[in-house]
């Protein structure tokens, strides 16, 4: 049985951090992770990424710097792919207003430095109507008073 319940219906975002872990064999969080992404891919759990989502995979899962045991870049790309063609999970996308919505959040939030880009994410959530994140980076996110945030690696 999972240990993740539905929450509701309703679109969840999932962050780039849930991929890393599930599919990074070094990572202790990898099994939880990929038992989330089986519940997404399955639909029991209506997940959605973001193109930034798979950018931000891509450069984090490639780099020694930042994971133990780096994917090489034919392996990452058929993931990507994967992810991008599959049909099994829907992709949202900026809008023309999210640009400008990113840095009316940062504004109120008071944003600084790179955190601009979670704040840019949030913003392309909201645009489209998606307002629950799966996430490691609670942190971050948990400032945003317009989002859920599920951290699934705490009990």
């Amino acid at each position: 049985m999972s240990k993740f319940t539905k929450i509701s219906n309703e679109p969840s975002l999932i962050d780039s951090n849930i991929l890393v872990f599930a599919h990074n064999i070094a990572s202790p969080f990898q099994e939880r992770a990929k038992e989330l992404l089986f519940l997404v891919l399955n639909g029991e759990i209506k997940g959605v990424l973001s193109p930034q989502n798979l950018l931000e995979f891509y450069s984090v899962i490639t780099n020694p710097k930042r994971v133990e045991k780096p994917l090489l870049i034919a392996d990452v790309s058929f993931l990507v792919d994967e992810y991008l063609t599959s049909g099994d999970i829907s992709f949202i996308y900026p809008k023309e207003g999210t640009s400008s919505r990113a840095f009316s959040l940062a504004r109120k939030y008071q944003i600084r430095k790179a955190d601009i880009f979670d704040t840019y994410l949030i913003a392309t959530m909201l645009d489209n109507d998606v307002k629950i994140i799966y996430t490691d980076n609670d942190k971050h996110f948990r400032i945003f008073e317009e989002i859920k945030v599920i951290n699934p690696f705490k009990p």
